[in-house]
This record gives C-alpha cells, structure tokens and sequence, in this order.
C-alpha cells in the first residue's frame, strides 16, 4: 500500500525544484535579453547626457544650438531639445518647448509629449541640464521596451504556472513511481525477514536504476537461499554420513561396557580410536573449508612453478594408478603462478586421486598444462550433468563414490583453495569420461 504522504512529499519537493529551475532559467534569459537592451539604453542615455555637458563648456552658445539642426539630431528614441533662459522662440531640437517639472538630471522624470505629425501623445523618460542660462533636454521614448517587458513579465508567470502544473503531474507520477519500487523492495524485505526466502523483488524490464537494484537483491537473495539450502544440505549430510560410524562406534562401547572381563583387547582399542580419528578429521576438514572460504588460510603467495608441482603430485600418485593398470599421460608447459604451493599441491593431487578412484581399471588420465589453463581428463564412467554442481557442495557424495572411503570434502576444499587463487574450475563430459578444466588467468 501507497504512503500518501510520501508521495505528496515527494510531489512537492519535484515541483518545487522544477519551479526554481525554470525561474532561474527566465532570470537568466532576462538578464541576457531584456535587460540588456535596458541597460544599453541607459548606457547610450548617460553618455548624452555627460557629452552635452561637455560641449556646453567648450563650444559658444551660437555653435553649441548647431548640435540641435536635423543633422545633428541623433536617432534611436533620443529627443534633444534646447531652450534659452529668456523667449520661447529661440527653442531648437525635436520638441517645441522642455516641460517644466523634468528633473534635472542625472535623476529622471516621465512626461507626456504630444506629436502634432503623428497626432498622438508620447510617454518621454528624461532629465534637463542646465546651460548658457537656458536648459537642454535629452529624454527617450521607452513604451516600446516597457510593453516588451510587461509582455515578458506576462509570459514569465504564464511559464511558472504551466510549469507549476506540468511539474506538479509529473512530480506526482514520478513520486508514486519511486514510492512503489521502495514499497515493493519493503514487502519484500519484510517476506524475507519472516522466512520466506524464496520471495523476489518484481523487474519490469525498463532497465532503470530500480530494476538494476533489483537484480542485484534479487541475486543476493538467491545466493542467501542457496547458501541455506548448503547449510540445510550439509546438516542432512552430516546426519546421513556420520550416523553410520557414530552408530557403529556406539554398538562397539557398548559391546564392551557388556563385557564380563575386565580387560579390552587392543585391537578392539585400536579400532575405536581409528573410527574416532576419521570422525575428527571430517570435521577439522570442514573447518580447514571454512577457513579457505573467508581467506583466512593462503593469504602468504610465493611465485609457484605448477608444473612442478603436477610432476610431483603425478609421482605421488602414481603407485595407485598402477595397481588399477591406469596410465598418466602429461603434457606439461613450463608455468609460474603466485599461490601457496602446499595448498596448490593438495587441490591438484585430489583431483589426481578422484580420476584414479573413480574412472575405473584400465582408463586413460591426460594431464595437460598450458599458460591460460590446466586440463585434467580420463575416459573412465565420468558424472552425469546433473550431478557436476552437487559434486562441489559439502558432504555431498554421489552414489558411485558411496563405497570409497570419505566424507565428501575433496572437491569442495579443491573449489575453494581454486577460488582463493583468483582461478576457476569447471567439470565438463569427456565423452566418455571426465573433463576437468582450471583456468589459469
């Protein structure tokens, strides 16, 4: 369910920033239209104003009215007009008198003035200078600019409310988006905190930053789910696996409390403390797992010559392949890694002493390095494709390594010391057989 007031909060805050934005916009066109042309005027007004006071002081009276003739006159709005102290017949300029109110200057009046040729009245802008005991005056028309700018003001507030509107819908739409990706992402939050794993956020394929988000939940979720599912699967592994040697363990002692003699054979003795023994191990190696896993073991990496290590590993090994007439083929590449040889050694040999457990009498096992992988392969019984992903789990055993001894610890140690080298494996059909394959980069 939608929280109104998230959304309305949201709605809000996006109309408000898109109605900033757009009148910061309008300023900025303002200043950069507008108020330019303001400004210029005002420039070009000023500049008259302090050239005529210049003249004034230079030129005499008589030359100084020449700056008033048609030619003189300047164009653009200016209205120069200069009247005498005394006679109102000796006004020259584009007016036929200076008003008697006009400020003078630098400050600056409005007046109307009626233009007999156009037979309208005019709004002038200007301010009067005192000269040859007379005045001039220099005014401009602005009704022009001021209906340009009422005009801009006009569509200024037109634009902010369109905005406000436009901005408000689309806040709305936008808010009711977001608050909708996070609700979905909560119940879900809400479903797993109550157990159910297997619950996942919704993608719509818009490929936006919510649908990546999910994605990235989503296969968190999956690995949690498959790490409880490992957890759950490893608990029944322990109970399938171990039940057998603790119960054989137990009739033994029990075999032995029963007993009238009071001494124990040592054979009987010996036997116990072996079947303790494997018990143990199983468990220091699910240990040794964990550790590998979280990095906490190999973390010290020398350069590792691996091909050496295979040799090694192969000349280990070798008297078990024989009593089952198997031979080893190597091609070896000379190769240098960083790694811990020992563990490096271990994670090899298991997969040495696999193929030579379980492909069978007679079989072929190639061992082939090269500078991007190693390649571990034989032509024995192999695993079934679906089997390959349960191989690499802990205390997992499949049915035709049931009569081997082992708790099912060898792969998944090999995967993860693999892991903890930067490299991967991958088990693949050898077609017949098995195909093991590390890569090396």
């Amino acid at each position: 369910m939608l929280k109104k007031s998230s959304v309305w909060r949201l709605t809000l805050i996006y109309t408000l920033l898109t109605t900033v934005l757009v009148t910061f916009v309008l300023l900025a066109l303002y200043y950069f239209s507008v108020g330019q042309v303001i400004r210029a005027q005002e420039t070009s007004f000023h500049e008259v104003v302090a050239q005529h006071r210049l003249l004034s002081k230079q030129l005499t009276q008589s030359e100084y009215k020449l700056q008033f003739s048609p030619e003189f006159q300047l164009s653009g709005g200016l209205s120069l007009t200069f009247q005498p102290e005394k006679g109102l017949t000796d006004v020259v300029g584009r007016l036929s008198s200076v008003p008697e109110h006009v400020s003078l200057c630098p400050n600056v009046s409005r007046f109307p003035v009626y233009q007999a040729r156009y037979d309208d009245i005019e709004i002038l802008s200007g301010c009067a200078l005192p000269v040859y005991e007379g005045k001039v005056l220099v005014a401009q028309n602005r009704q022009q600019l001021e209906r340009w700018l009422a005009l801009f003001w006009k569509t200024s507030l037109i634009a902010i409310l369109v905005t406000i509107v436009i901005g408000s819908l689309c806040g709305l739409w936008f808010s009711r988006k977001v608050v909708t990706k996070v609700s979905s992402v909560n119940r879900i939050a809400r479903k797993v905190e109550s157990g159910d794993l297997s619950a996942r956020i919704p993608i719509d394929d818009s490929g936006d930053e919510f649908d990546q988000m999910a994605v990235h939940i989503n296969r968190m979720l999956s690995q949690l789910e498959d790490s409880f599912e490992t957890v759950r699967g490893t608990t029944d592994a322990i109970a399938h696996d171990l039940r057998t040697p603790l119960g054989r363990l137990r009739l033994q002692l029990e075999y032995l409390v029963c007993q009238k003699e009071e001494t124990v054979k040592t054979d009987v003795l010996v036997g116990l403390l072996e079947e303790l023994d494997r018990i143990i191990s199983t468990f220091k190696s699910m240990l040794e797992l964990t550790k590998l896993e979280h990095g906490l073991l190999g973390s010290e990496k020398d350069r590792v010559s691996l091909d050496e290590l295979i040799n090694d590993a192969v000349e280990l090994i070798q008297p078990l392949a024989e009593e089952q007439n198997q031979n080893i083929l190597v091609d070896l590449q000379p190769v240098q890694i960083r790694g811990d040889s020992s563990l490096l050694f271990r994670a090899i040999y298991n997969l040495l002493d696999n193929s030579v457990k379980y492909s069978g009498e007679g079989t072929e096992i190639k061992i082939k390095l090269s500078s991007k992988d190693l390649v571990i392969s034989d032509n024995g019984v192999g695993i079934p494709e679906e089997d390959v992903a349960k191989a690499f789990q802990r205390l997992s055993r499949l049915d035709a390594s049931r009569s081997q001894p082992g708790y099912g610890l060898g792969l998944p140690i090999v995967k993860a010391i693999i892991n903890l080298h930067g490299m991967k494996i991958k088990m693949t059909s050898n077609n017949p057989g098995l195909r093991v394959r590390l890569s090396l980069s």
